[in-house]
């Protein structure tokens, strides 16, 4: 299944899900918080998919707390660096739902060219986990 985060506009933190065929899989909406940011997922008729929570504050320059919700705001996950600032692994209760990590090639100058598109290599432990939810947690770690 192809799945796409597409931005409408430069000026939003908003996306839309699409598949690809162009239909419309669901929507990413990005809210800002004193504390933290919201990265609510909604299926394509909007009801609440999930939330990808990322708080703002950091204590002796440890990467950012990260944690999934349920559609009704209940904590299912935790979300951890594993090795720097792009590469993170999400679990619940100790197991490995899915791993992500910035996919470089084997050149110099090809692995700065994906660093700038930030190409993800996933890998999916849990074959249920909701795609959307995936790509929310790709989008809100990526704009971290």
């Amino acid at each position: 299944m192809v799945l796409v985060a597409r931005k409408p506009s430069l000026f939003r933190s908003d996306y839309n899900l699409v598949d690809g065929d162009e239909g419309a899989v669901g929507f990413i909406r990005t809210q800002m918080h004193l504390g933290h940011r919201t990265h609510s997922v909604e299926d394509a008729n909007h009801a609440a998919l999930g939330a990808v929570q990322v708080s703002n504050i950091s204590q002796n320059r440890a990467p950012p707390s990260c944690w999934l919700e349920d559609g009704s705001g209940n904590r299912l996950a935790t979300i951890s660096y594993t090795e720097g600032a792009l590469d993170f692994a999400v679990r619940m209760d100790g197991s490995v739902l899915f791993e992500a990590s910035v996919s470089t090639g084997t050149g110099v100058r090809q692995s700065l060219s994906e660093l700038g598109h930030r190409a993800y290599a996933i890998r999916l432990m849990e074959p249920g986990f909701p795609l959307p939810v995936l790509l929310a947690t790709i989008v809100a770690m990526d704009a971290s």
